[in-house]
């Protein structure tokens, strides 16, 4: 089958043998969405050996957007569409208040905080960060990162739960 062939080019052999007065069946609609996928300039890992190249690198990826129309776009391509928020973006993000009854605490690179001489996990998220601790009972403490409360810390545990009573552990 000639659309399953790849061109010694890099693309696909099907694009260009594939007549456009027979209907497409369900193999070759397959086919073409691995054809596109396959021309499609995508970022190469490792990354380059320099902040410049890399960013030479993403900008030959972008550049992709100026190049192909899009059926689901009325056949315009994304870069023609695409329009800037009004609203700036922080170049540093301020740094998070608690009340002054809660206790901060910092996360540190490894995710956890401090607690009592132990290590705490909290999250990979949060490092760097300060979190607040807010005492809701004896050795029983919400935890906060800004508005959000990710957990409880049960100081007969060592350790956080969610507000179900889990503790969750992605273990790969």
């Amino acid at each position: 089958m000639p659309w399953k062939r790849r061109s010694r080019h890099g693309g696909c052999a099907w694009a260009s043998c594939r007549s456009s007065s027979s209907p497409a069946s369900r193999n070759e609609i397959g086919a073409t969405s691995a054809c596109i996928a396959h021309s499609r300039p995508r970022p190469r890992a490792p990354a380059a050996a320099t902040c410049r190249a890399q960013q030479r690198r993403f900008d030959r990826f972008r550049q992709f957007n100026h190049e192909r129309p899009h059926e689901a776009l009325g056949q315009r391509t994304p870069a023609s569409l695409y329009t800037a928020s009004p609203r700036p973006f922080p170049t540093k993000l301020p740094t998070l208040e608690y009340p002054a009854h809660f206790e901060r605490r910092y996360v540190s690179a490894n995710g956890c905080l401090r607690w009592r001489n132990h290590f705490v996990n909290v999250s990979q998220t949060c490092i760097g960060e300060y979190v607040g601790l807010e005492e809701i009972d004896n050795g029983v403490w919400n935890v906060y990162f800004g508005p959000l409360k990710p957990g409880r810390l049960l100081e007969e545990h060592m350790r956080i739960d969610d507000q179900f009573g889990r503790l969750k552990r992605h273990y790969r």
